[in-house]
């Protein structure tokens, strides 16, 4: 598979950033109904949701400096 183009990777990146975080700004402002589709609902958002949201809106902000680090730290190991 070939490597995706930064575009192209920060575009899949903010649509996956927008659907799960509408997701769960519709599951925040949902009126409560306790049952079992809920409990799966929020359950899945709690522990998948949120740290995909954190996640990419990180890489957002500081991906490319991420990349510098890893590419200075992969760059030094091999130097030595």
């Amino acid at each position: 598979m070939p490597a995706l183009s930064r575009r192209t990777e920060r575009t899949l990146i903010r649509v996956v950033h927008i659907v799960v975080g509408s997701l769960l700004a519709t599951f925040v402002y949902l009126p409560m109904e306790y049952d079992a589709a809920h409990d799966l609902l929020r359950s899945t958002l709690m522990f998948v949701g949120v740290p995909v949201v954190a996640g990419s809106g990180l890489w957002l902000w500081k991906g490319a400096a991420i990349r510098r680090a890893l590419a200075r730290s992969a760059s030094g190991s091999a130097a030595s």
